[in-house]
């Protein structure tokens, strides 16, 4: 056994030539320090990386292919070179065409799942992890749908009434960001009868609707939001440590499930505290 493993370091001594290991890895902190990144230096630097890799993969998948089963690597690690691998794939396509997109592209080697979700927003533009879809009812925060996949929210406002109406009942009045109002959504809830907080197209505005505009406006823009900075800042989904998937997914159930057992907690004292007094 001690032949073997020798032979395997010696198989991947990566110390000698313009391509090994030390010498990209002196390269990249060289190209860290740059204060600015032209696209020819970013492009030669993936080039060089790329062939690493390529090298390391020759090198690597006759001995598993020959000595897998002596070897006896977990699955975990096996996982990781499988992604390894697509990740490879998925870079050269890129290299070799600029400009190009690719499906379920990974951005992450720890976490493949994982997709880049562009939000347009100042601060971030694009956001990693898992994006929830919530609803709220009466302070209570319902995870109407979850993916780690980029999926357009304004598609998601009828599921979630006709969630609302399996466990609470009819809808009534609807508070949504102004993403939500597209022409489908506006017909879909004039149809149901269920007033929203949308900018009506048009003329035909009344003080009435205005004043029921703002005032669903004011409860999304405090109650809703304030909720989601809540959990993140107190419930730990700020920043969500797992390392897989199912984790991560059951650490944000339990965030939010967390952070709506403490509000009916002190909704239930109030009322408790009220009877007392009026008794």
């Amino acid at each position: 056994m001690n032949d073997f493993y020798r032979d395997i370091n010696q198989c991947l001594n990566l110390k000698k030539g313009k391509h090994s290991f030390v010498n990209q890895q002196k390269k990249q902190r060289v190209y860290n320090l740059l204060r600015k990144k032209s696209h020819k230096k970013a492009r030669r630097r993936r080039s060089q990386l790329l062939k690493l890799l390529s090298r390391l993969k020759s090198l690597i998948a006759p001995i598993l292919e020959e000595f897998g089963h002596q070897l006896r690597l977990p699955e975990q690690r096996l996982a990781r070179y499988k992604t390894v691998q697509q990740i490879m794939s998925q870079q050269r396509y890129l290299h070799e065409n600029p400009g190009k997109k690719v499906a379920d592209r990974i951005v992450s080697l720890y976490k493949p799942y994982i997709r880049p979700i562009v939000r347009g927003k100042e601060n971030k533009s694009v956001e990693f992890g898992i994006k929830v879809h919530m609803m709220q009812v009466d302070g209570i925060n319902i995870i109407e749908h979850y993916s780690y996949d980029a999926y357009n929210e304004c598609k998601r406002v009828k599921p979630a009434l006709e969630l609302h109406k399996e466990l609470f009942g009819a809808v009534n009045q609807v508070a949504a960001d102004r993403i939500y109002a597209t022409n489908e959504n506006r017909t879909y809830l004039k149809g149901e009868k269920i007033a929203h907080n949308f900018v009506p197209k048009g003329k035909g505005d009344t003080s009435q609707k205005k004043q029921l505009r703002d005032g669903l406006n004011r409860g999304r823009s405090t109650v809703l939001e304030g909720s989601f900075g809540n959990e993140k800042n107190h419930y730990g989904l700020r920043k969500i440590k797992a390392r897989n998937q199912a984790n991560e997914t059951l650490w944000v159930f339990f965030g939010v499930m967390t952070a709506n057992a403490v509000k009916m907690v002190k909704k239930k004292d109030d009322k408790d505290r009220r009877l007392k007094k009026a008794a």
